[in-house]
């Protein structure tokens, strides 16, 4: 599989007011709400100061409010129009008959093909679709990846108009790092140095507190590192294992345990939970959720995923299945992980 990762460049502040309207318009948003925003965009004024001098205000004709909780919705409805016109190609990946040949949120898009011609024809219509919407890519930031058994082959190089996109070994998408090889492979190792980064941190000024206060800031800043979207990572055994360890040193570090000493037990004992514990769980509650979801897409996704090797391994070990409620998966898997931790 070849992906262009395209990274918009200023795509916020780019927007242009009009075709915004347009596009919330075509997509069924009623006029009354649609007239609301244009005539509070139509009201935007700033200034730029300068130590304690202001000049005079002029007016924005373009962009979308940066930090509003409205402007990405808003953004995906404009930029929704790439996706519309890659899928008239009929181009890209298909799963169950259904294209996903095209991931976006916000400004950050990845394209999916199974041959290079047909990669480097999506890239002509994305260019073509942004020379319409006033759009324009980061070239440094944007590259191209390849999966699959011949992914250190030297591939020709991709064009986006007159720009050129180079191929790259890895890629970063919401910031997961996925790694070039036969299968796609997230990289736990940046994961493990973000984690490192900021326990160290905490412990630098907190070291004068108490453990459990020591505990409680560990958990509230540093455990969502690990967490980041980790339901919806494939992870191998291997680096489920190594961010366990991530998260076991701060118990160690906390409650002075020598490295030889097992923690897992006193770790259950404060009422915590492994990090292994933790990832089995985010992956049940993941699926549950796109198996509820009422999405097309997702639902034909999840529906390939279930019925996995990997996963079925993984329902097996714990002897779950997807319909059962949240808290009957999170008392099973607690009790199994417990009995094979004690193996």
């Amino acid at each position: 599989m070849f992906t262009a990762a395209l990274d918009v460049s200023k795509a916020y502040d780019c927007v242009q007011h009009f075709k915004l309207f347009t596009a919330l318009l075509r997509v069924g948003m009623p006029r009354n709400i649609v007239w609301l925003l244009a005539d509070w965009y139509s009201k935007l004024y700033v200034a730029v100061r300068w130590n304690d001098t202001y000049s005079t205000l002029f007016k924005v004709g373009s962009g979308v409010r940066q930090g509003s909780s409205l402007s990405p919705a808003l953004f995906n409805v404009f930029i929704n129009k790439v996706i519309i016109d890659l899928k008239v190609l009929e181009l890209g990946c298909f799963v169950n008959k259904t294209w996903i040949g095209c991931v976006l949120y916000a400004d950050d898009i990845i394209l999916l093909s199974a041959s290079l011609t047909s990669l480097q024809a999506m890239l002509n219509r994305v260019c073509t679709t942004f020379i319409y919407l006033k759009l324009s890519i980061n070239a440094n930031k944007s590259t191209c990846v390849a999966f699959g058994p011949h992914y250190k082959r030297d591939f020709p190089v991709m064009a986006f108009g007159s720009q050129v996109l180079t191929w790259s070994k890895s890629m970063k998408y919401l910031g997961v790092n996925l790694i070039s090889g036969p299968h796609s492979i997230c990289d736990t190792d940046h994961i493990s140095r973000k984690f490192y980064c900021a326990s160290n941190c905490v412990f630098t000024y907190s070291s004068s507190l108490t453990e459990l206060m020591q505990l409680y800031l560990q958990t509230s800043f540093c455990l969502p590192v690990l967490q980041y979207v980790f339901g919806a990572l494939r992870l191998n055994q291997t680096q489920v294992k190594s961010l366990n360890v991530c998260w076991n040193s701060v118990f160690r570090k906390i409650f002075k345990f020598n490295r030889w000493e097992p923690v897992s037990s006193f770790i259950n004992g404060l009422g915590y939970l492994n990090f292994t514990h933790m990832y089995y769980l985010g992956v049940f509650k993941f699926i549950i959720g796109m198996v509820n979801s009422t999405h097309r897409v997702l639902n034909r996704l999840v529906s390939v995923y279930i019925r996995g090797n990997t996963f079925c391994q993984l329902l097996a070990l714990f002897d779950v299945n997807v319909n059962m409620p949240l808290y009957v998966i999170k008392q099973r898997v607690s009790q199994r992980y417990g009995e094979l931790s004690t193996k």
